[in-house]
């Protein structure tokens, strides 16, 4: 089997915060995924301007002030939220109507739980200052003699992101220069939230995604809820599990199709090197967009 990815307990936080950053980035009927979608019902789903926020529309459960507590007490069942799993992964395994996603994908990684009052701005805030005392401790060890690549902090991701913003779906009407200004902001938010992590190439393709259908907020809790919870260890330096689940994926092929394997080997080609990009972006530039 592939590795598998176990879903985190949920922590609470605090009362929701009144209002989501921003809105989701409207898609202009002239946009079109980038790999051909078809046409029949997509349109008017994923074309639809107004995007509704499930987080601010549902009432807060609990009572939990922090997001590092959370015991069995503090955490919601998972089949309290979804009494009816059985018939709900059936639908899911049917296709999530492009209309929904956002709605579903934030209730499935728990953003009402997760969110914490101004933590998306201070983290943005942080980074700023972060940005500032690098500048200085860079001066610093310029003076002294020494380099500056053991500095931490938000430069070691902030050159990847920038060359990555206009690479991700390039000519998007969404991504202009407000949409990647958003984008952005959540890649590095996240990688100030996570700097074991940080940013990996491939997070841009689904986090451009998230915007798309959601307030900028909610993608960042939502980007969170995915990675922190479902691909652990993914996007890491050594990228463990990106790894076990490509050597897993070659041996399935090599089992079901081993001719192709066969002319893949007699080339020099690794399996990794044409599946490792899919995995890495949850497929979200591999396939229409309403196929996921």
């Amino acid at each position: 089997m592939m590795s598998v990815r176990v879903k985190k307990k949920g922590i609470l936080s605090k009362d929701e915060q009144k209002t989501s950053q921003g809105k989701p980035l409207t898609p202009t009927e002239d946009a079109r995924s980038p790999k051909g979608a078809s046409e029949e019902d997509s349109d008017d789903e994923f074309y639809d301007a107004e995007r509704s926020d499930p987080v601010q529309d549902s009432p807060t459960s609990g009572s939990g002030s922090t997001r590092t507590g959370g015991g069995a007490d503090d955490a919601a069942p998972t089949e309290s939220l979804f009494p009816w799993k059985e018939e709900l992964e059936v639908l899911v395994r049917g296709g999530v109507p492009m209309a929904l996603r956002g709605e579903l994908w934030q209730a499935f990684v728990g953003v009402r739980a997760r969110r914490v009052e101004n933590y998306y701005q201070d983290l943005l805030a942080n980074e700023s200052n972060c940005g500032n005392n690098t500048e200085q401790q860079s001066l610093q060890s310029d003076s002294k003699g020494s380099t500056t690549e053991s500095i931490g902090g938000p430069e070691k991701w902030k050159g990847q992101i920038e060359k990555d913003l206009p690479r991700t779906f390039p000519g998007h009407p969404a991504l202009d220069d407000d949409g990647r200004n958003a984008l952005r902001r959540l890649l590095t938010a996240y990688a100030r939230h996570n700097p074991s992590v940080g940013y990996c190439q491939a997070m841009n393709f689904f986090a451009a995604l998230l915007l798309l259908l959601m307030p900028e907020e909610n993608a960042f809790w939502t980007l969170m809820g995915i990675i922190d919870d479902y691909f652990d260890g993914y996007y890491s330096e050594e990228m463990i599990e990106s790894q076990v689940d490509q050597l897993v994926f070659e041996e399935l092929v090599r089992e079901r199709f081993p001719k192709l394997v066969n002319h893949l080997d007699y080339l020099g080609v690794q399996v990794a090197w044409v599946t490792g990009p899919w995995f890495l972006s949850i497929f979200m530039n591999m396939l229409p967009w309403e196929s996921g």
